[in-house]
């Protein structure tokens, strides 16, 4: 690169770091979008970590019942997968529906019929 280029390429990063360290709240608007886009889920599996070390996924069905399973729930809407609840202690069959006017997902939990 040339001295020219190089200067060039300096001034406009001074420039940068100049806008955001004399803007705190462009910084801040900018690292919660982060932290939004980060932190959410399309699942409302919760993952729990127990004193023993074991992590468990809480789920909350439809008829508010909490469920906890090994592993993460994620399924697609209209499909249903079987899981063990450690909750219940048997298998279970999780379906989920995509509930569009609070724009997440519904599970509905039954007992699995060879329990």
């Amino acid at each position: 690169m040339t001295k020219n280029v190089q200067s060039k390429l300096w001034l406009i990063f001074l420039h940068l770091v100049n806008l955001i360290t004399t803007s705190p709240v462009l910084f801040h608007i900018i690292l919660a979008i982060i932290l939004t886009l980060g932190l959410s889920n399309c699942s409302s599996s919760i993952p729990n970590q127990k004193s023993n070390g074991h992590t468990h996924f809480t789920l909350v069905d439809k008829k508010l019942k909490e469920h906890q399973y090994n592993k993460p729930i994620i399924i697609q809407h209209g499909r249903r997968k079987v899981m063990y609840c450690r909750t219940h202690h048997r298998w279970e069959v999780i379906r989920s529906y995509w509930n569009p006017k609070e724009m997440d997902y519904e599970y509905y939990v039954i007992k699995h019929p060879k329990n």
